[in-house]
């Protein structure tokens, strides 16, 4: 089975085509399987196609059946504002404001000595 994520314009030539996010290896069986997914593909997931290139019946049957699909997870708000940061390796303390109420407002503590 092919997986293609945010993919609304795929036809069969075009799914056999393109690479898919992730393949999953199905395995003949009446019984749940749990497939784990890579998670770090799907952090922006909108829609999933699902692709069945092939089916278990050695070319005698062309309908292929799913009996079962479930989707397992959680919803994860996600802050759409950016994040702005500064990242010093030796910070200056010139560059930075004084404490006020400390001696030269830089290097002690608020109620320190």
């Amino acid at each position: 089975m092919k997986v293609f994520v945010n993919r609304n314009d795929l036809d069969f030539s075009t799914a056999s085509e393109l690479p898919p996010v992730q393949t999953i290896e199905l395995s003949q069986t009446s019984d749940v399987q749990d497939i784990q997914v890579k998670r770090q593909f799907y952090n922006t997931t909108q829609s999933i196609t699902l692709f069945f290139e092939d089916n278990f019946s050695d070319g005698e049957e062309d309908v292929t059946r799913v009996s079962y699909l479930g989707f397992r997870g959680t919803f994860l708000q996600l802050n759409k504002e950016g994040l702005s940061f500064v990242y010093e390796a030796a910070a200056n303390p010139a560059d930075h404001k004084a404490i006020v109420g400390t001696e030269h407002g830089v290097g002690h503590h608020i109620g320190g000595q």
